[in-house]
Order: C-alpha cells, then sequence, then structure tokens
C-alpha cells in the first residue's frame, strides 16, 4: 500500500493559536486513514486502489528555535532548526500551511521559516503545496493566501488553487477548538482543500 505523507504546519507561535486549532480539525478525519481513489474522485486510477494518509504535524516550538535569517549565519553553517525544518520538507511529499494574516500579507515568521528552506537548495521545488487560513479580520485572509501563492510560486512548488479561509476566527474557536455550531462549516470547507492537495501529491508520485 502507498502512503502519501503530507507536513502539516501551523505558523502562528502563539498558544491557542486559530491557524493550530484550523490545521488541527483539517487533518484529523484522514490521519494514518486509509482511502481509495474513489474516495479522492480520481477517475482515471484503479476505484479500489488504496493510500494510507500521514499527517506529520510539525511542532510550533521548533518554529521558535529559527533564528531571523542572516547570510552570517548561513555561511557559518545552518541552524539545527533550520536541517530539521528543511529534513521534515524533504520527507514530505506535500505541506498543508496554515498562516495567519498581518497588515494584509505575510506574518514575519512565516516569511522568515520560507526564506532559511529556500537556502542551500530550495526545499520546496516541486513541493505540492495548500493553503488555510484564520484571520482575525474581516477580510478572511485574502491578502496572506495571494502573497503566499506569489511566494510558493515563485520557488517553483505546486500550489493547490483553491484555498480555505475564515474571517473573524474568534467567532469560529474557543479555547478548547472549534465550537460545535461552527463544526460543519468549517470540515465542509478543509477537506475539500486537503482532497485536492492528496489527489496533486498521487498524480505527481504515483
Amino acid at each position: 500500500m502507498k502512503t502519501v505523507n503530507i507536513l502539516a504546519i501551523s505558523s502562528s507561535l502563539r498558544q491557542g493559536s486559530y491557524n493550530t486549532k484550523l490545521l488541527k480539525l483539517a487533518t484529523q478525519p484522514l490521519q494514518d486513514k486509509i482511502i481509495t481513489a474513489s474516495d479522492l474522485q480520481l477517475h482515471h486510477r484503479p476505484s479500489n486502489e488504496q493510500f494510507k494518509i500521514h499527517f506529520d504535524i510539525l511542532p510550533v516550538d521548533l518554529l521558535k528555535q529559527i533564528p531571523l535569517y542572516d547570510q552570517d549565519i548561513e555561511t557559518a553553517g545552518f541552524p539545527p532548526a533550520v536541517q530539521a525544518l528543511k529534513q521534515h520538507i524533504k520527507n514530505s511529499q506535500g505541506i498543508l500551511l496554515a498562516s495567519p494574516e498581518y497588515n494584509y500579507s505575510v506574518s514575519g515568521v512565516t516569511k522568515n521559516w520560507i526564506d532559511w528552506c529556500s537556502r542551500g537548495g530550495n526545499s520546496f521545488l516541486g513541493k505540492s503545496v495548500a493553503f488555510l487560513c484564520a484571520a482575525g479580520g474581516g477580510y478572511g485572509g485574502f491578502g496572506n493566501v495571494a502573497n503566499m501563492k506569489h511566494i510558493f510560486i515563485s520557488l517553483q512548488a505546486a500550489i493547490i488553487s483553491t484555498h480555505f479561509s475564515i474571517s473573524r476566527a474568534y467567532e469560529y474557536f474557543d479555547e478548547t477548538g472549534i465550537k460545535e455550531e461552527k463544526r460543519k462549516e468549517v470540515e465542509a470547507g478543509t477537506q475539500p482543500i486537503v482532497k485536492a492537495l492528496l489527489s496533486d501529491v498521487i498524480l505527481r508520485h504515483y
């Protein structure tokens, strides 16, 4: 049986992050589950062909250990946290990225680890990448996602054209996670993105 390995990254450092909660909700339904080509509507494949899905949930603490990009640091040697992140990416076939929007754009944390992982060999080359965003404002993370797509296109990743984002994320989540009255809406929005990512990985790798 073929295994599809997806690196799931929440690029928000704070405890109680809406994006971390969104990522958890998006990955839980298929974590370590077996699905078929039919489930993904891969009509050119045998309908009963099976794939095991695994999401490698990146520890947020790893992102906290990455210094601001500095070519002097790079020249002296890649920091251990950067090396570890690049290895996580190498071991994956695709990336599911949930990231916050700051000032209608990409957060500094997100841009920093992307910049590091584009060095010493572009870690994103040919990787399938899909985007989620839980935004606190009323624009639904549009600026963040638009900029993320531009960045990853320039890095020659294979971006999933559709994405899922929510505005006023505080209306969707509380301290424990998703509010029950919002669960169906968010699951209905995230699962097509996850399945599009899985389908793209399978088409490219299998």
